[in-house]
């Protein structure tokens, strides 16, 4: 099946999915079609404010296997959207919360679309990330990085005890990607160090991401609680 992905005319690339695809239950396929307009069940989502691990929903198509789709996130700091398991040979997605708040995932195939409304309320408890992680490595704000880099760093902060963090970044305008669980790691020679933060704890960590876009900017987002506010360690483009 081969999928194409595309926001506003850039095309993203769509992260592996976790193991677990938890909150589909129930979820009914739309009828199969052939080239009639895409379909998509279900049509909303309400995240709910679990900590980890972050909470998932399936959302199934109408399509037939093969069908180009593209999907555009409004907001791609909210939400990740990944390729998951074809429901009855129509292809599916896994919708992963990611911070507070409401966004659209619009899916486009066979000359029509289809959306998903997403929300995640903010859930009042401190976040163990507090304030923003700090990217490293590659620096902010950096050109031309290999499409292949594999790894990126960061200092991270705390101030609560902190629950299993994952890196997710927004891509373009539109896009994501989800990278890997960011875990304790040594700074390679040369890369600096985060500055400290009064009472708060600094971890340097890492969290591999699969191979890049050419010419894509991308956003990196530490998070490890989907009912925070979004925030975002820096960027860079390759």
């Amino acid at each position: 099946m081969r999928i194409d992905v595309r926001s506003a005319g850039i095309a993203i690339a769509l992260g592996a999915l976790a193991a677990a695809c938890g909150g589909a239950g129930g979820n009914q396929r739309p009828p199969q079609t052939g080239g009639a307009p895409i379909g998509v069940q279900p049509s909303s989502i309400g995240f709910g404010l679990q900590a980890t691990p972050p909470p998932q929903i399936v959302v199934l198509t109408n399509v037939t296997a093969g069908t180009p789709i593209s999907i555009s996130v409004q907001d791609p700091t909210l939400v990740g959207v990944s390729t998951a398991p074809p429901s009855n040979g129509s292809p599916a997605f896994a919708i992963r919360g990611i911070a507070a708040g409401s966004t659209t995932v619009t899916f486009a195939a066979n000359g029509s679309t289809a959306t998903v409304r997403t929300q995640s309320a903010l859930c009042g408890r401190p976040d163990a990330l507090n304030p923003a992680p700090v990217q490293l490595s590659p620096p902010n704000g950096s050109t031309s990085v290999p499409q292949n880099v594999g790894t990126v760093y960061f200092g991270v902060y705390s101030v609560v005890p902190r629950v299993q963090p994952y890196l997710h970044l927004a891509v373009g305008a539109h896009g994501t990607l989800e990278g890997g669980a960011l875990t304790a790691a040594s700074l390679p020679a040369g890369i600096p160090t985060a500055p400290p933060q009064p009472g708060r704890t600094l971890t340097y960590m890492s969290a591999s991401v699969p191979p890049l876009q050419p010419g894509t900017t991308y956003r990196t987002q530490p998070y490890d609680d989907a009912c925070q506010p979004a925030l975002v360690a820096g960027s860079f483009s390759t």
